[in-house]
């Protein structure tokens, strides 16, 4: 089968997904030997105004982060340089919760599993234009909803935690170690 026939059916399953999803819009990129051998876009990336989607086109990636970080962390531990059942205060010394026992006890495992008793705090933090540093900081005002360890309970902020451990530990800003790693 020739790349061609291949990106041909591709670029015919991605328009049919559209459909199928409802969705306006979708890019997609092929790597394959280290080269881009196909970085194209299905749809429109603004409907309104009639703009097709590009293989430049930017898309907001949401959770998807949460899978990088979570990978970060993995890599870390297999370095030996983290454990994931380590307080994060003994990585961090300056980490503070709002709890005295969550933040002498919450691990990375706690954080990535969303049991830290953190609740979203959505507003503390969308649309603030708070940097990580000041985010950490202002979590020694936000209070827990759950006991540590005592449900499921989503929220962004473990996720920021876990990011900047991954900093503390790794001497660089989080966007460089998974830009090199």
């Amino acid at each position: 089968m020739e790349d061609k026939d291949f990106f041909d059916g591709f670029r015919k399953m991605a328009e049919d997904g559209l459909k199928l999803w409802d969705s306006p819009s979708v890019s997609v990129g092929v790597v394959k030997d280290g080269k881009v051998v196909l970085c194209e876009g299905f749809g429109k990336r603004d409907v309104e105004n009639d703009l097709p989607a590009t293989g430049d086109t930017l898309y907001q990636i949401a959770s998807c982060s949460k899978a990088f970080t979570a990978t970060a962390a993995a890599m870390l531990a297999t370095e030996g340089k983290l454990d994931f059942d380590t307080p994060i205060i003994e990585y961090m010394p300056s980490f503070r919760l709002n709890d005295d026992y969550a933040t002498n006890h919450l691990t990375v495992r706690d954080f990535l599993s969303h049991r830290s008793g953190l609740p979203r705090h959505e507003y503390a933090w969308y649309g603030t234009g708070f940097s990580r540093a000041q985010l950490m900081k202002n979590l020694r005002d936000l209070p827990l909803s759950a006991p540590v360890r005592y449900r499921f309970q989503y929220s962004n902020f473990n996720y920021l935690i876990v990011g900047c451990l991954i900093e503390e530990i790794s001497g660089m800003p989080f966007e460089e170690f998974l830009t090199e790693k």
